[in-house]
């Protein structure tokens, strides 16, 4: 959360959590930290892969707001400059909507202050999606069009898992795995939990969870938690059915051979 201390954004948790997780995500070698991003949008094949390298990023900018309702400045959560590209990164929680007015505001802005830069760019809306995960387009005279790209930060959480379990045995990318793990922290400090149907489990050993240890599990909680929902947290990962435990035992051991 370094760079929302620094800046004194770290009054809300919309700030704090775009700061932990990007702060962190940005130590990952360019074509890594792209990767993950573009992965975790809907959509996200539609975006282009090769970087160029990262030149440079800034958090909440304070952008020019001529031609924009704004009486001051205009902020997104997240800018960064590609050699290829540029992307405006808008950050919500999933309580507060995102807002195609606010969009196009940050476009005009980033207009005010990139004019003769032509690279394309891309807006990702961040978490707050209220309607469809589909990507828009924002259209501007001359400047031509703006795509805006969704994603949510349980998607960041997904990549970032799959990613550890692909790599779990990678000894060389200690570094890598270090930081994707601190990123998990940070979703998990602040309420961002990936859901696993029990039908998932298709591996006995599924994102680093004993076979043996999910059994135990289930009848350590479900014992206390009725028939309704049973739900397990072991490593981070919530788990959860709409079966009794008696039956989730049965389906993990039969899963598991």
């Amino acid at each position: 959360m370094f760079s929302a201390t620094v800046q004194r954004k770290d009054n809300t948790l919309e700030d704090r959590i775009t700061s932990s997780v990007f702060d962190t995500l940005l130590l990952l070698p360019d074509e890594s930290f792209w990767e993950i991003l573009r992965s975790s949008c809907y959509c996200g094949e539609k975006m282009d892969v090769a970087t160029g390298g990262l030149l440079s990023y800034e958090f909440w900018p304070r952008w020019d707001a001529q031609n924009t309702q704004n009486q001051s400045h205009v902020e997104p959560d997240l800018f960064i400059e590609f050699e290829n590209f540029n992307v405006i990164v808008e950050a919500k929680m999933k309580n507060a909507p995102q807002n195609r007015t606010q969009w196009e505001t940050e476009i005009k802005a980033y207009r005010n202050e990139y004019a003769e830069n032509k690279k394309p760019i891309y807006l990702i809306a961040l978490d707050g999606i209220m309607d469809s995960e589909e990507n828009e387009n924002i259209e501007f005279d001359s400047y031509g069009e703006v795509y805006v790209f969704k994603s949510r930060w349980r998607n960041i959480l997904d990549v970032c898992a799959c990613y550890l379990k692909k790599e779990q045995d990678i000894s060389a990318n200690n570094h890598k795995k270090r930081l994707l793990n601190m990123v998990v922290s940070y979703l998990h400090f602040y309420g961002i939990l990936k859901f696993i149907w029990l039908s998932e489990i298709a591996d006995r050993n599924f994102c680093g969870i004993n076979y043996d240890n999910n059994v135990m599990l289930i009848k350590k909680i479900g014992c206390n938690m009725g028939s309704n929902r049973t739900a397990f947290l072991q490593g981070g990962i919530l788990c959860s059915t709409v079966i009794d435990y008696n039956a989730n035992v049965n389906i993990v051991r039969k899963i598991g051979g």
